[in-house]
């Protein structure tokens, strides 16, 4: 059933890449503001799962003297240094 959904949004849209329903529930924990409103949306118990594994939109930050600079979150493999 997914397949062929993916199908028809990949000849009927402006859509070029497949992504699995995962993918779009990650989206929806990515793109709310903070990370307790992730959580329970997700209907997470703990933080640390929706922030390890749903949480892939880096987070923006300003330094004390007022550059932008993005960070991944914190979760294992996506620090700042591990780029």
């Amino acid at each position: 059933m997914w397949q062929r959904f993916m199908d028809r949004v990949l000849s009927e849209t402006k859509v070029t890449e497949r992504f699995t329903e995962h993918d779009l529930r990650a989206k929806a924990g990515s793109d709310e503001g903070s990370l307790e409103k992730a959580r329970a949306l997700l209907q997470h118990a703990d933080s640390r799962t929706t922030l390890r594994i749903y949480r892939r939109r880096p987070e923006v930050m300003c330094h004390l003297n007022g550059t932008t600079l993005d960070l991944w979150h914190s979760a294992p493999g996506r620090g700042a240094l591990s780029r």
